[in-house]
């Protein structure tokens, strides 16, 4: 279980990174500020479950119900980060042509 803690960790870190290049590149193209806030919005609720799984890594119980919520909920926020992204580099894309 640790190694798999210790994976998640890295990915989690991983996927931020990313994010933030990402970010830097929309605010460079003037993206609205409330899209940003809903980027940072995601990203702090991905990571608060991420962290919340890792706190509860002693007890089993809280442990699971962590990982279950953290299952039931990533796909949508990750979902959500890369539609605003991948719709503001077309908009740039669209608007450069």
């Amino acid at each position: 279980m640790e190694k798999y803690l210790i994976e998640l960790t890295e990915e989690k870190n991983r996927l931020f990174r990313e994010i933030e290049e990402a970010k830097k590149v929309l605010k460079k193209i003037n993206t609205e500020d409330s899209l940003i806030e809903k980027i940072d919005n995601n990203l702090n609720y991905i990571n608060n479950l991420a962290e919340m799984i890792l706190n509860n890594k002693e007890d089993e119980i809280k442990l699971n119900s962590a990982l279950l919520l953290f299952l039931e909920e990533y796909e949508g926020k990750a979902k959500e980060i890369t539609e605003i992204i991948d719709s503001e580099f077309e908009r740039i894309k669209y608007l450069n042509k």
